[in-house]
């Protein structure tokens, strides 16, 4: 009876150790597996912060790229505007040189002006070309202020 005892004790200790070597196993899968997964999360928090940074970086690009354009349309602006300028100083110019050299003659400016809708006295075409004359600033041009 001892001896079946024996065995039987010999039987139940194999089984638990047995089932203390399967339950180590399984203690180093699931190690293994926990490693895997730190790893994993590691490499995404790694990704998320590079996703974060070219996220940030695309959109400070993108706000570059639209200053750039707003400055690009304002040189654009500021461009035609300076030939508007220096086509009207040509103008200017050449009417100067013109009424100095008695090109230009009081009647044929009124006739101009009359033809472009607006009217012209006799005071304000005296000023216009008494102050060509003197060097000073001329008056208002009639010419300038009518509606078309």
């Amino acid at each position: 009876k001892e001896q079946r005892v024996l065995e039987h004790r010999a039987h139940e200790c194999a089984e638990a150790e047995e089932a203390l070597d399967n339950a180590r196993e399984q203690v180093l899968e699931k190690t293994v597996l926990l490693e895997d997964v730190n790893k994993l999360r590691l490499t995404a928090v790694a990704e998320d912060r590079r996703r974060m940074r070219t996220t940030l970086l695309e959109e400070e690009q993108h706000e570059v790229r639209a200053e750039l354009e707003e400055t690009h349309a304002a040189l654009g602006r500021a461009q035609s505007e300076l030939e508007e300028v220096r086509e009207r100083g040509k103008k200017v110019l050449a009417n100067v040189i013109a009424q100095q050299e008695g090109l230009i003659t009081r009647h044929r400016v009124q006739a101009f002006v009359r033809k472009l809708g607006a009217e012209v006295t006799g005071r304000e075409l005296d000023e216009l070309f008494t102050a060509q004359e003197h060097g000073t600033r001329p008056a208002p041009a009639p010419w300038k202020t009518a509606k078309y």
